[in-house]
């Protein structure tokens, strides 16, 4: 029986329908009203509730709204993948943390005093939100007309011995970094894209090495406008809160002038911050499940967009 021609164009599509919002926009859209109004208003010992409710909502708004525009988003890719973001972000900041503790950075204001079990519970908690907002954002910038394509340009050259060369050179930015805090703070956010790129790219996994060897550098710009897009809101939401927030110790010269707390010239800090959240999820993904298809994989283009 000859098929109907008509019968392609009756399909129903498989992504969302125009009309109809995601369930998780919605709840993000509540989630985030809700946890927002508290955040800056609310002072109590468990403000960091609030926080990630806060960001926990923005994150389940950008997956609505990538799968809305795509038909596909990091939640659609499993519910397993999604949390396993949320748990690899809690030990990925703690390491600034630890960082932290050499460079006095930054500090933490706790209107409310509180114990070291819930300090270390209830910051775990705001941490878990730092990689999926990154990498939701990544997915949202890179389903827009801005980002489609490969954005083809020169191929960097790429050899084991070359690839060797920069992991250790990682590894001595942080060596040094933790000698001459005061003068080399910024490494803080570069040395691990220097020592865990080249590795993920000699092993075949994604990373930024591998896309730019060939030619493409969609990965590398988008990873940077995702820092600081990101960058930004969190330290609008930052600057208003009444509870639990922090507070920037940058030298002088870099001190002025301030966009919300932190100084303009911090805003720089955000640009490789994301590549290195990026190649730190690909290592440690590969390493707790090597056989697993990641869910987070900024290489390919998003599909078609509305």
């Amino acid at each position: 029986m000859p098929r109907d021609p008509g019968a392609a164009t009756a399909r129903v599509p498989a992504g969302p329908l125009p009309h109809r919002l995601p369930r998780r926009l919605v709840a993000g859209l509540l989630l985030t009203g809700v946890s927002w109004a508290l955040y800056w208003t609310a002072v109590t010992a468990w403000t960091e509730v609030f926080f990630f409710g806060l960001w926990s909502g923005y994150v389940l708004i950008v997956d609505g709204l990538v799968h809305r525009r795509t038909g596909d988003s990091l939640l659609d890719r499993g519910r397993a993948g999604f949390v396993l973001v949320f748990v690899l972000s809690v030990p990925f900041w703690w390491a600034f943390e630890w960082c932290n503790w050499r460079l006095h950075n930054w500090s933490y204001v706790h209107p409310v005093a509180q114990d070291r079990l819930s300090h270390v519970l209830l910051f775990s908690l705001c941490f878990s939100t730092v990689l999926p907002a990154l990498f939701e954002t990544a997915e949202l910038l890179g389903s827009t007309r801005l980002f489609r394509g490969s954005w083809r340009g020169p191929r960097l050259p790429h050899t084991t011995a070359l690839s060797w060369a920069v992991t250790v050179l990682g590894l001595l930015a942080l060596v040094l970094m933790l000698l001459f805090p005061r003068q080399l703070f910024p490494l803080v956010w570069v040395f691990p894209v220097l020592v865990l790129d080249p590795v993920n790219c000699r092993a075949g996994r994604p990373s930024l090495w591998g896309e730019v060897a060939r030619g493409r550098w969609r990965l590398l710009f988008l990873l940077a406008l995702t820092g600081l897009g990101c960058g930004l809101l969190w330290e609008f939401w930052n600057e208003w809160t009444a509870g639990v927030h922090w507070r920037y110790h940058l030298p002088a010269f870099l001190s002025h002038p301030h966009l919300f707390r932190m100084p303009l010239p911090g805003y720089l800090g955000y640009v490789p911050f994301a590549g290195s959240a990026y190649a730190c999820y690909q290592s440690a993904r590969h390493l707790l499940a090597p056989r697993a298809a990641g869910p987070v994989d900024l290489r390919t283009p998003a599909g078609p967009t509305r």
